[in-house]
């Protein structure tokens, strides 16, 4: 009898380790916030991110993500004419402080990862047509464009419970990143000079007039360009069973009606 009480209690204990993760995965959009489109963010483009979240305690999480994303923006200023897009991914680790409810769990999180930096900037031809110009390979700048820049990832969401099993994430945020360099613009001025070859076809394609004065008005460099990132995703939680059910006091109710027993366990979600 021991022997089958004890068995009993590690089997539990097993369900509550498995049940402490959880695999979401969605769609969104995202938005950039830079030189090209400061001081608001705007032309959103398509995101899909993954996370996979571990329970430490109640209402508190660590997680995991990777995401895959584009990012646009018509350049503000036509006279510039720096319009970029790049298709990026991130990278990111960081922790999930929630308000678990019996259906709906508020929460904020934050972390530290790698985004991929990629720039593209557009170049008009004759008859309304363009190509894309890699800004990271041919630096027309004359200015290093690093291959990935750290990021602060900052998020509050909304977790609907639909089941023990399922639920649904919304949740927005931003990526602070360490680059002014997501959308190659940087410097304040371009100095003709000091230009390549490359440059020097680049600047006479999309500004003639400031190739011939010397000197092109360009960026800022003192501020850091930023990203955000809106998502749905659908979670599911590993070894929560559907059968089971919670009560006034957020516990899952693992019940034996042949052994006419069941065992209130807190549920760790």
């Amino acid at each position: 009898m021991k022997i089958l009480v004890i068995g009993f209690l590690i089997l539990i204990g097993f369900k509550q380790a498995q049940a402490q993760w959880s695999l979401a995965a969605g769609l969104g959009g995202t938005s950039y916030s830079g030189d090209v489109a400061d001081p608001l963010p705007r032309d959103s483009r398509p995101a899909f991110n993954m996370e996979a979240w571990y329970r430490v305690s109640k209402g508190f999480y660590l997680k995991g993500g990777v995401s895959a994303f584009q990012l646009y923006a018509r350049d503000i200023y036509d006279s510039r004419n720096r319009t970029f897009k790049a298709d990026l991914y991130d990278v990111y680790a960081g922790f999930v402080t929630a308000y678990p409810g019996r259906k709906l769990m508020p929460f904020f999180s934050g972390g530290i990862g790698i985004a991929k930096v990629e720039p593209a900037n557009k170049v008009w031809k004759a008859n309304n047509q363009s190509w894309w110009f890699n800004t990271s390979k041919w630096l027309p700048d004359g200015e290093a464009i690093p291959s990935h820049t750290m990021i602060i990832p900052l998020t509050v969401g909304l977790r609907y419970r639909m089941s023990p099993r399922w639920g649904i994430i919304l949740d927005a945020g931003v990526r602070l990143t360490d680059t002014d360099m997501l959308d190659g613009v940087s410097k304040e001025f371009i100095i003709v000079d000091e230009l390549t070859d490359e440059g020097r076809a680049y600047y006479r394609a999309i500004n003639p007039e400031g190739l011939e004065s010397g000197k092109i008005a360009n960026g800022n460099p003192d501020k850091k360009d930023v990203y955000g990132m809106f998502t749905i995703k659908l979670q599911y939680i590993f070894g929560a069973k559907q059968k089971n059910h919670l009560n006034e006091y957020h516990e899952y109710i693992f019940s034996d009606k042949r052994n006419g027993f069941s065992i209130p366990v807190y549920c760790p979600y």
